[in-house]
């Protein structure tokens, strides 16, 4: 984390239909940088090898299986419906 610039008072703004109160801006990343296509392919072969060896082998432990990818789906949904909530809505 680098710390971009800061304030001395409090600067305002509003995000997601609600009033946000910061002092400073700041860059966030992982010290690796790869282009996003690269990333998603790394993420997709991964996750084929991973179910592959399932079918291979049924003793093999996968990371992403029916109760994960489930939740992982929940979450998805929920944050899709947060983030098209109308200012006023019950979300």
């Amino acid at each position: 984390m680098t710390v971009i610039e800061r304030w001395d008072a409090p600067q305002h703004a509003h995000g997601r239909f609600k009033p946000i109160e910061y002092d400073r801006k700041i860059r966030l990343d992982t010290g690796v940088i790869q282009p996003k296509l690269a990333v998603y392919e790394t993420l997709l072969r991964s996750m084929f090898e991973d179910q592959l060896g399932w079918l291979a082998d049924r003793s093999h432990k996968r990371k992403i299986d029916a109760s994960n990818a489930t939740q992982s789906l929940a979450v998805a949904v929920a944050a899709d419906r947060l983030a098209k909530c109308l200012p006023g809505a019950a979300c």
